[in-house]
């Protein structure tokens, strides 16, 4: 069966196992965090914390240190 293994060689790569185990274990946080929907809103919560600290405070200072340090001779 070689012409066989020939055909599926570009299927079997380990790629295509990797992929498919982030998939389903994506599926399956999901499927979890909806079932806890305490988890959920505390992750959403917490993501939108994360996004307002990197926004608000963290942006600002490494563009003022990025300006500052562009500015020296």
């Amino acid at each position: 069966m070689p012409k066989f293994a020939a055909s599926i060689k570009e299927a079997i790569r380990p790629e295509l196992y990797i992929k498919t185990a982030i998939v389903i274990l994506g599926g399956f946080l999901g499927i979890t965090a909806i079932s806890q929907k305490s988890l959920a809103g505390t992750m959403l919560f917490q993501g939108a914390c994360s996004i307002i600290i990197a926004y608000l405070i963290f942006w600002p200072i490494v563009y003022f240190v990025a300006r500052a340090t562009s500015l020296q001779p």
